[in-house]
């Protein structure tokens, strides 16, 4: 099982660096389309996640890049909720809903955000350090976050697929009140 898990294991992890320097070199992972994992193979996305928290030291940020489900289904949540809760308190991480998340049956035919809001809860986002925001009070669909690494400070932008236009100038606002970011 084990070589099944880390053939499929697509985690892209990312090193930033702003100078020469070793010091100031960074790590952000991005995680993208877990939908693959969360209804056939939870057990890949347990282990990348596991990863993660085991490597949260050398860790700047985690940017899930949508489709974190299949098909929007509570039971496909449950498996999100469980991996990412192995990153509380370790690694500061955003979650990004694709087209899969929003829908039924893998299709966007509705905008319908309330699994993933009633899941990754708007009272958890706001208590953590690095949240800066969200587009609408209660829903954790649009968020906005801050962190520090490489000896910068970063502006983290999260945003519903397909935004609407009060949502792209909500965040238009949020990224303008942060030009040093």
């Amino acid at each position: 099982m084990g070589k099944l898990i880390f053939s499929y294991f697509k985690v892209l992890v990312m090193i930033f660096s702003t100078s020469c320097k070793r010091e100031d070199s960074f790590r952000i992972v991005l995680l993208q389309d877990t939908q693959s994992y969360s209804e056939p193979f939870p057990e890949i996305f347990y282990a990348q996640t596991e990863w993660i928290a085991e490597n949260s030291d050398s860790i700047a940020f985690v940017r899930h890049q949508g489709d974190i489900t299949n098909n929007n289904v509570p039971a496909e949540w449950e498996v999100a909720v469980n991996t990412v809760e192995l990153l509380e308190g370790k690694v500061p991480r955003v979650l990004c809903m694709g087209n899969h998340d929003i829908g039924t049956n893998g299709k966007a035919d509705v905008r319908n955000t309330e699994l993933f809001n009633s899941r990754f809860s708007y009272e958890k986002h706001s208590r953590d350090a690095d949240s800066g925001g969200a587009f609408e009070e209660g829903k954790v669909a649009n968020v906005w976050y801050t962190f520090k690494a490489g000896g910068n400070q970063w502006l983290v932008v999260s945003l519903e697929f397909g935004p609407r236009n009060k949502v792209l100038e909500w965040s238009s606002g949020v990224i303008e009140e942060h030009p040093t970011r």
